[in-house]
């Protein structure tokens, strides 16, 4: 509107050809040009020189729209368009003095071409838009009538926002660990190729990154960031499905990758972001009502140790975390701050969800942070996710779900835009995924459209990425493949205990893996990661983990100490006063010892699968027993 009235009352050629900039980038310059030559070479250089000064323009703004997507830059896309502003001027200035031009008459038709230009796209857009809301209207029509038949078919849904959080429980019968078979097997081959990667790069000194690749792009999805989470969150999980009473070395490793958030090279992105688009040079990358895309990250690795492991103390102490920007500058903060900050900032947005880059906001990024706030309050035995998750679930149902069911990935508030083409049913399943716990609703209505469209037509194992949206590719590369939406297919099946299709999906992973190499599969370290995380749980778990209470193995005897990596740990879970340990060797066979706590001061265990049948426990509750391991070895402790 500026530029239209600048254009209309401007009065000079250099002021309406600034104003025409504003209507249309790129429409200022050729108002400001002299009139057409006539048959010469200078109609060659008009017809190169002038359309070649254009295609600059037009790089430019897109150059500057990418900056404000990748990097929250709000300042580059004004400048541009300023700085056409002020060249179209410069030259309109220059051509109206020239001798024989009088005012461009014979250029005026780019102003009519300008304002239709300006008008007519809007309109088109919004037809387009129109186009695309009737055939989501059409395809959620289609897929009400799937979900119904699957409701008559089998059990219905349960209410939008109803949760499921009991866990199923690990293996009580002595057959199960005693005789597994070829799937528990498999399943344990898993865990243990998992483990071992993540465990090798967790474990590498500070500062040493070998394994985990470089730091070239900390802005966008292939950051550090999002791979030290998707380590820590796999093992997490691992450790919380399967091994929650063992502490050694993979309660270190997660521990390790959590301190490596606090690496300034991970974290140090912020100060540009926070420039560019809140004109703050404030570093600090927690205590910010932006950047869910670190803190919220960042709560829920720190939420799912604590529930894994137990250990709820060594990053809830003041000044845990220490994020040192300079030797006069450093942030510290507790797992309990993060939480307060992660609450505070979902309960101050008008939206409730809250802002990745300042001005963009991606549901993928608050559920992973609301999954964390949750945890928490489970821990804590507080309640703010619970009064935080309704509202959230509304805003994700009204602002961010197209008429097909499907979530948007992302909304650029500042625009008064969403991404509504950035969409698709795997990109759903990871949302519906991490929000299971507080909306089983979703979660069902989500498997049950996964199974029509996805499993029973066998679209899983078609090459391509699985929707036409950047967070459903290889974070780390940017492939188009279909790792991530493997993983979260892989991690609903298990959650909801559809071991059918899990095997299937499983196999269909399998394309990716390289048997000989430490890493698992031959995809990035964000999507290794992830497809870690979907392999590793187990029926419910998620909910359990959640929301749900402690498990009983955190307080029985414990494997606290086996050498790493020569022990290989896949199950270590605790009943009572027993305790239940399978083993492999992790390089070679041999002997080895291994450190248990919590047990019964001076109590006598029997014990199977060791070199001596039976141990005493020392005054403290703590024993060593020698195991002889040539292949999967199960080692139970039985008090007398």
């Amino acid at each position: 509107m500026a530029g239209l009235l600048a254009f209309l009352f401007g009065g000079s050629a250099a002021v309406r050809a600034a104003g025409l900039s504003f209507i249309f980038p790129g429409a200022g310059i050729f108002y400001s040009l002299p009139p057409f030559p006539g048959w010469s070479w200078d109609l060659v250089w008009w017809l190169t020189q002038i359309p070649a000064g254009l295609l600059v323009v037009y790089a430019s703004l897109q150059w500057g729209l990418r900056r404000i997507l990748a990097r929250g830059d709000y300042l580059a896309l004004p400048a541009i368009l300023a700085s056409s502003a002020v060249v179209a001027a410069i030259l309109a200035a220059v051509h109206a003095g020239h001798a024989g031009h009088t005012g461009h008459a014979m250029q005026t038709w780019t102003s009519v071409v300008a304002v239709v230009l300006a008008a007519g796209i809007p309109v088109a857009l919004t037809g387009r838009e129109w186009g695309r809301a009737r055939a989501a209207r059409a395809r959620g029509d289609e897929r009400a009538a799937v979900l119904a038949s699957a409701a008559a078919a089998g059990a219905p849904p349960g209410p939008s926002g109803d949760t499921h959080t009991q866990p199923v429980p690990l293996p009580a019968t002595p057959w199960a660990l005693e005789r597994p078979d070829a799937h528990t097997l498999a399943d344990e081959q898993d865990r243990l190729r998992v483990a071992a990667w993540a465990e090798t790069l967790a474990l590498q000194p500070p500062g040493s990154w070998n394994g985990f690749g470089g730091f070239a792009d900390e802005y966008l999805l292939p950051a550090m960031r999002y791979r030290i989470w998707a380590l820590a969150v796999s093992l997490s999980f691992l450790h919380y499905s399967h091994t929650p009473a063992y502490a050694g070395y993979r309660q270190e490793a997660i521990k390790s990758l959590i301190i490596r958030y606090t690496d300034r090279q991970v974290w140090q992105y912020w100060m540009k972001e926070n420039r560019w688009g809140m004109l703050s040079n404030n570093p600090d990358p927690i205590g910010t009502p932006k950047n869910i895309m670190f803190t919220g990250y960042l709560l829920l690795a720190l939420s799912m140790y604590a529930r894994a492991t137990g250990d709820n103390e060594t990053f809830n102490q003041p000044g845990a975390l220490k994020f040192q920007w300079s030797p006069d500058t450093e942030f510290s903060y507790s797992h309990a701050d993060i939480a307060q900050r992660v609450a505070a900032n979902f309960e101050q947005s008008d939206m409730c969800l809250w802002d990745c880059e300042p001005g963009l906001t991606f549901p993928f990024c608050n559920s992973v942070a609301l999954a964390g706030l949750q945890m928490w309050d489970s821990l804590m035995g507080s309640g703010r996710a619970r009064t935080i998750a309704p509202v959230f679930l509304r805003r994700l149902r009204e602002e961010f779900t197209a008429p097909d069911g499907d979530i948007i990935t992302l909304q650029a508030s500042r625009f008064g835009m969403s991404a509504r083409a950035a969409r698709g049913l795997t990109n759903t399943a990871q949302i519906a995924a991490l929000l299971s716990p507080f909306d089983t609703g979703l979660e069902w209505r989500t498997w049950q459209l996964l199974v029509a469209e996805e499993l029973e037509s066998g679209r899983y194992r078609r090459p391509g990425p699985g929707s036409p949206t950047p967070t459903d590719a290889d974070w780390g590369t940017g492939e188009g493949n279909k790792a991530n939406a493997l993983a979260w297919m892989m991690f609903l099946a298990r959650q909801r205990g559809e071991d059918g299709w899990y095997r299937s999906l499983r196999e269909a992973a399998g394309e990716f893996e390289t048997p000989e190499a430490l890493q698992p599969f031959g995809v990035s370290v964000h999507a290794t990661g992830v497809l870690g995380l979907g392999m590793v749980g187990r029926e419910d778990a998620w909910g359990a983990m959640v929301a749900g209470p402690a498990q009983p193995s955190v307080s029985g005897p414990r494997l606290a100490e086996a050498p790493h990596p020569d022990v290989a740990v896949a199950t270590a879970v605790s009943r009572g006063k027993a305790h239940d340990t399978v083993l492999y060797p992790g390089r070679a066979s041999g002997r080895y010892s291994l450190g248990f706590d919590r047990l019964t001061p001076g109590g006598r265990y029997i014990v199977s699968g060791a070199v001596n049948p039976s141990v005493t426990a020392n005054v403290s509750g703590r024993a060593t027993v020698e195991v002889d391991l040539t292949g999967r070895t199960l080692l139970r402790l039985r008090p007398v």
